[in-house]
């Protein structure tokens, strides 16, 4: 169940081509702008056999130095909302995929922090 959503998320945004896809945070400072899909929680609803699913998207941009880099990390954040159509879903591989939130963030790159935002993706699943 982990792994099958994991691999619907990560298999939609790469299948977009919208940026470079990872699933790990790279080390190379080159890679950026990019889109790492990390790891997946479940939690169980007050349905015993529904559980919800989520993981974050980390879409990182480039340093504020680089001339228009704020406007490129939120174009792409606004690419990967369309993709998922919002809060609205779309659907890859049996999973109704949303956008449960967007929040500005920073994730370090080789010791320098990256501006960034954590977009968590969210579906729910019956286990039985």
């Amino acid at each position: 169940m982990l792994a099958e959503f994991r691999t619907a998320v990560f298999e939609l945004i790469e299948a977009a081509n919208i940026a470079p896809v990872w699933d790990v945070i790279p080390d190379d400072v080159n890679e950026l702008p990019c889109v790492v899909v990390a790891r997946p929680l479940t939690r169980q609803t007050a349905t015993a056999v529904v559980f919800d699913l989520e993981l974050e998207l980390f879409i990182i941009g480039l340093r504020q130095q680089a001339g228009g880099s704020e406007q490129g990390l939120t174009v792409l954040a606004d690419q990967l909302w369309l993709l998922f159509n919002g809060t609205r879903a779309t659907n890859n591989n049996g999973y109704s995929l949303g956008v449960q939130s967007a929040v500005p963030s920073e994730q370090n790159i080789a010791g320098l922090g990256y501006p960034a935002y954590t977009m968590t993706i969210e579906s729910s699943v019956a286990t039985c």
